[in-house]
Formats: C-alpha cells, structure tokens, sequence
C-alpha cells in the first residue's frame, strides 16, 4: 500500500512540474485592435506619445514609450515598456516612489530595418503599436499587447489622424 502512495505522489509530482514548465514560455501578446487611418504614419506616432504621456492614467504613468522607424517598410512603431521591469530603475526612478524622477525617453525614433526589429524589442513591454503607410494618405495600424493599457492607446490614435495632417 505504501509503495502504491509513493508512486502516485512520485508520478503527480512530475506532472505538476511538466505542466507548470510548459506554461512558463513565452505567450505572443494577442492583437487587440487592427484598422486603416488617415494620415502620416510618424505623425500619428509621435501623436499618440504625446496624448499617453499627458494621459493622468496611473496605469500609464510607469510605461516609458520607445519610437521606432522602420524606412525599409515606411511604418513607425510605438512600445511601451514597464519601467518597474526595465534593467537599471532603482528607487530614484520607480514608479512606486512617490518622489521619484523619471527619465522619459526622447520622442525622436530610433531609426532601424523591420527585420532587425525582433534583436531590438525589449522583453515584457505592455503593448506594441505598429503604423504602416499603405498609400499616400492612408495608414495601417495594429495594436497587440495588454488590453488595458492597449485600449488607452488606441482610442489616443484614433483622436490623431485629424491633428497629423
């Protein structure tokens, strides 16, 4: 009888360890919102920076926003980052401080290849907005990320084609 319980604790234990090793991998953030626009693809960009940081959310005010254009595809990407999950925040800087500075990055884009885009992206970044020119007055834009802070972000887009002219 005790051989027959050591066995079955022995077998219960791995499967609980297989399965939570197995949920451990990485998960690609679902895409939460896809449409076409009006509008220059930088300009809805730095647009849409620009509401999110003047946004009184809390829950956007620890995302540190990072701009990034793509010529070879002519699209400008916007990701927004945790900085309580960024290398290098201390309690000068984290948002749990109540008196902490924070360093905000310049909205100028750091200028790549798409296909460097992947050996560039931070891990654990809160939603990813990717807008691509599709003619001369019409952009394409996909949201992928948490739906939250995504949802915030894409109603600020949706306020900028207007402005980005």
């Amino acid at each position: 009888m005790m051989i027959v319980i050591n066995k079955f604790i022995i077998v219960l234990v791995l499967a609980l360890t297989l399965v939570a090793c197995t949920s451990t991998a990485p998960k690609e953030k679902p895409k939460i919102f896809e449409d076409k626009l009006a509008g220059s693809y930088s300009n809805l960009a730095r647009c849409t920076i620009a509401k999110l940081r003047t946004e009184g959310n809390w829950a956007l005010r620890s995302l540190q926003f990072n701009l990034k254009h793509y010529a070879d595809i002519e699209a400008s990407e916007v990701f927004a980052y945790d900085i309580r999950s960024l290398p290098g925040v201390f309690a000068r800087n984290s948002p749990a401080n109540p008196d902490a500075v924070f360093d905000y990055i310049d909205p100028n884009p750091g200028i790549t290849t798409y296909e460097q885009r992947l050996a560039n992206i931070l891990p654990g970044y809160a939603f990813a907005l990717l807008i691509k020119k599709n003619d001369e007055s019409t952009v394409s834009a996909s949201l992928e990320g948490e739906a939250r802070s995504g949802e915030i972000a894409w109603k600020h887009l949706l306020e900028c084609p207007a402005k980005a002219e």
